[in-house]
């Protein structure tokens, strides 16, 4: 600690401090949007493919207050049918993270809020344990602070610690089994090697990318071990094989339904790397800058976040070179397999096979994480050098703190962001027209349920909806004059059905929000006379 001055190690521990803060701030200010909504609905326990759902919710007039009722578990709903309900819907989402959600509910009440900040409580917690892996990985206090500082101050980490989704819970599950693994590196015996193994069945069953994790753990201990059949790498074969034993099951229900998922489907998108890879760099940049600048943003708006991320890049750039031409042994064989590892497969599935995994920020926990510990080990290991290094060592890692810090007020005290998708377009759509309309009706053929439930939690309680199933004809109650269509998926079939007996017009949103989307192609005004 002594290389880091003083004054700037106070600096660093109070942006900690702020980091972990602002993972509580404003929990309820940016919209409950619709994968939020499909986790309270699965942890409902309510499968609203089944013809009694349909017969009870569809093709009739509900209030958003009978909506709302999703939000929260179900007096009679259980971890069995919460399982059940995973496996049917989302079999790409591992069930441990709904589950235990479950019971946070039970325990600390319903408020989207408290659903929240369970997310927000584990992002504490790998703001912590970054400390300990740093300390397995580096042994060394100056290398673990400053992992601590821009993990919590990381835009994506923030993000995700205030979204009631599993990524951060897989994220500390990850850093945990690394620690896992190193110590059973370090000091190989029975009992490391089983908590290790149990560690592995908890990622799986929080995430399946998981998989990839591990598959980087292989490729680390055959470099660590050059090659060699040693009783570690024995050892690790042994545990990997025990923790996909327990994960079987869900693992052949995965494989049975992958389809249900539209950006693990095998379809064509790009097959040109220059399309994957700026994707991917993109979101790197979000990992420590993120201004929520979208297609629309202003011209020099988007210029400035360009080299921004540039420079950003250029950083990580810098980072790796050092991690392979001088860093340690262990540190390097470790990172560099883990960040191939969850990288390189997903790129490779995009390009030959299709789909749109590369894009998606969330699926690159892994990396992120990987990046962030080499992005720290490098500027310590400038910090410890005299003159000009480490002024300059002292002058980045301060940058990216201010910047990491700055992106998270933003995002605290934005009631719109990126992520949060077509909420931010429904937040628009409730605030500039619904609230509007004297008595309006909004009608949908959305066989995306939690669509609706995101969307009932923007309005008055008292505003209805007419969810229409399957074919149904589209029939809207007489003397229905503030008619609204909106479509979470656009559908040609549904405007088709609308169009015989109505009329539709776009309704335009002022002030579309700039991060990119559904637009108001998506919604209708239903012309009923």
């Amino acid at each position: 600690m002594k290389d880091i001055p003083k004054w700037f190690k106070y600096i660093v521990i109070v942006v900690i401090v702020l980091g972990v803060l602002l993972r509580f701030h404003n929990l309820e200010l940016r919209p409950y949007w619709g994968d939020e909504a499909a986790t309270s609905v699965e942890i409902h326990g309510s499968d609203y493919d089944s013809p009694e759902f349909q017969n009870k919710f569809f093709n009739r007039v509900i209030t958003a207050k009978e909506l709302n009722k999703f939000l929260y578990p179900d007096t009679r709903s259980n971890a069995v049918k919460t399982l059940s309900l995973i496996a049917k819907k989302e079999p790409q989402l591992s069930p441990l993270y709904f589950i235990l959600q479950g019971f946070w509910i039970k325990i600390f009440g319903n408020t989207i809020a408290t659903i929240r900040s369970f997310s927000a409580l584990l992002g504490v917690l790998v703001v912590l344990s970054i400390y300990w892996l740093s300390m397995q990985l580096f042994h060394s206090r100056t290398t673990a602070l400053i992992a601590m500082a821009i993990v919590a101050t990381s835009p994506f980490q923030l993000v995700y610690s205030q979204e009631a989704r599993p990524y951060m819970l897989w994220s500390l599950i990850i850093v945990l089994s690394n620690i896992a693994l190193l110590r059973a590196v370090n000091k190989p015996g029975p009992i490391n090697w089983i908590i290790y193994c149990f560690s592995i069945i908890l990622s799986l069953y929080t995430h399946i990318f998981s998989l990839l994790v591990y598959a980087g753990h292989v490729l680390f201990l055959l470099i660590y071990e050059k090659f060699r059949i040693t009783r570690k790498l024995i050892s690790l074969i042994i545990s990997a094989i025990a923790a996909l034993f327990c994960f079987s099951p869900w693992m052949f229900n995965f494989i049975l339904n992958t389809d249900k998922s539209p950006s693990w489907s095998f379809d064509k998108f790009y097959n040109i790397p220059f399309y994957y890879l700026l994707h991917y760099f993109h979101n790197l940049g979000i990992v420590f800058a993120d201004f929520n600048v979208g297609v629309i943003s202003p011209k020099i708006v988007q210029i400035f976040y360009a080299l921004l991320i540039l420079g950003i890049i250029t950083i990580v750039i810098l980072a790796l070179r050092f991690l392979y031409l001088k860093g340690d042994n262990l540190p390097r064989s470790f990172l560099i397999s883990v960040l191939i590892m969850s990288f390189l497969p997903l790129f490779l599935k995009d390009l030959f096979l299709g789909g749109g995994v590369t894009q998606v920020i969330r699926y690159f926990v892994p990396d992120w994480l990987a990046i962030e510990l080499i992005v720290a080990y490098w500027l310590s290991n400038k910090i410890r050098l005299a003159g000009r290094p480490k002024i300059i060592g002292l002058g980045l890692l301060l940058s990216l703190l201010l910047i990491g810090l700055i992106s998270d007020l933003l995002m605290t005290n934005s009631d719109l962001w990126w992520n949060k998708l077509e909420g931010n377009f429904y937040r628009q759509y409730a605030n500039q027209v619904i609230a509007k309309a004297k008595n309006p009706l909004l009608i949908t053929d959305d066989p995306y349920f939690p669509a609706a439930v995101s969307l009932s939690t923007l309005v008055d309680p008292n505003v209805r909806f007419l969810l229409f199933s399957g074919n149904a004809e589209v029939h809207i109650p007489s003397g229905e004059s503030d008619v609204f269509l909106f479509l979470y998926i656009p559908s040609e079939d549904m405007i088709k059905r609308v169009q015989k007996n109505y009329k539709l017009e776009h309704v335009a949103l002022k002030g579309a929000y700039p991060g990119g989307g559904i637009n108001s192609k998506h919604f209708f005004r239903v012309i009923t006379n």
